[in-house]
């Protein structure tokens, strides 16, 4: 078994540049590249690949509370165009049904970019939900989803789900992934992420590590 990794927040005397308190005295982060930088917490291959080379387009999804909605957008859409312009992704806020208003707390909002850029559009968006007081702290549980080749996915679970469980202890997220009987023989898989935004990071990176390698094998096989 791998060595067990601590992607969690150390104590307060650990933290670095960019982090800061709020009212409540939770603290948080104002710039996500200088926590990428400065962190003891993410090994060297994290690190890496936290901003990979790949100018491929990815789609994922976070999961806000749907009172948080207007602080996302802002006056005019300000905020979410900061937001965009700054994580170079497109943030796609859908609006909701009246009837599914009732029956939901939460709102998926989606995200399109190269992958190291999805982790600073999260980051704007938990910070955004953490400092107007829609999310308490650092350790508030985030939902991520993630799109995955349905014949990939077995690459994630690991023989007798040994990868998943793995993951799911280096990164403290909980792992959601659907039988196959319920994702109707689809090409794409949903896999949802749940933990602190520095686990859902961790667990994304590590998840998209995994599927880079099982990709390589699969083309090498079919040439």
């Amino acid at each position: 078994m791998a060595a067990h990794k601590n992607y969690h927040r150390g104590p307060r005397s650990q933290m670095g540049p960019g982090m800061m308190y709020d009212r409540s005295n939770n603290f948080y982060i104002q710039d996500p590249d200088v926590w990428y930088r400065t962190s003891s917490s993410f090994n060297k291959n994290l690190s890496k690949m936290a901003y990979p080379s790949s100018d491929q387009i990815e789609t994922s999804y976070i999961y806000i509370p749907n009172s948080g909605v207007s602080a996302i957008i802002g006056t005019r859409g300000s905020q979410i165009k900061h937001m965009m312009k700054m994580s170079g992704t497109r943030i796609i806020i859908p609006p909701v049904e009246k009837k599914v208003a009732a029956s939901t707390s939460k709102r998926k909002v989606t995200i399109v970019g190269p992958p190291h850029c999805h982790y600073r559009a999260q980051f704007f968006i938990f910070n955004k939900m953490v400092s107007d007081g829609f999310l308490t702290g650092l350790d508030a549980p985030l939902e991520i989803e993630l799109s995955v080749p349905s014949d990939l996915v077995g690459s994630i679970i690991g023989r007798q789900g040994q990868v998943v469980r793995e993951l799911q202890l280096q990164t403290g997220v909980v792992i959601k992934i659907p039988k196959q009987s319920e994702t109707n023989s689809s090409e794409e898989t949903p896999i949802h992420i749940i933990g602190s935004y520095f686990s859902t990071v961790a667990a994304q990176v590590e998840i998209r590590s995994i599927l880079s390698n099982a990709l390589v094998r699969r083309n090498f096989r079919q040439k």
